[in-house]
């Protein structure tokens, strides 16, 4: 209980870190930047078995 404690803390104090950075944490991908590279993974498969990605 108490690492979970620990991971819990660590994580909020990052995520608050990340949230008040002045400029971007990285580049911003375009829509066809991201399905480039879903399709690559094979990912893009998942989600369309799964329901998650409409054709």
């Amino acid at each position: 209980m108490r690492q979970l404690r620990l991971n819990l803390a660590i994580t909020a104090v990052t995520a608050y870190a990340i949230a008040n950075l002045a400029q971007p944490l990285g580049l911003r991908q375009s829509r066809k930047e991201i399905e480039d590279v879903l399709s690559q993974t094979g990912f893009d498969k998942q989600m369309k078995t799964q329901g998650l990605w409409a054709e």
